[in-house]
């Protein structure tokens, strides 16, 4: 069984590996719900705010990557290929 980031449950992982994992979950949830609040507001002030909130969290999310490969998380390919079409 995988999570949302494409790492199968059974693997073992350290707490700093695991804390970086949560953080790419916590992001991508946080993305799926600025891009909601998108389609969902009209006003022009709270689009801005989906857009820029947008722009930081995918900034958030490079890093986390980053981060992640550092400490060798190995993340499901085809996970990285889909997520990769929605985040950016």
């Amino acid at each position: 069984m995988k999570n949302k980031i494409g790492l199968k449950k059974s693997e073992e992982y350290t707490k700093e590996q695991l804390d970086i994992i949560q953080s790419l979950e916590e992001t991508i949830s946080e993305l799926e719900a600025v891009r909601k609040m998108f389609d969902d507001v009209s006003d022009p002030k709270l689009i801005e705010v989906a857009i820029y909130s947008e722009q930081a969290l995918k900034a958030k999310y490079e890093y986390l990557l980053f981060q992640a490969r550092g400490l060798n998380i190995k993340l499901d390919e085809e996970f990285i290929y889909v997520r990769s079409k929605c985040i950016l």
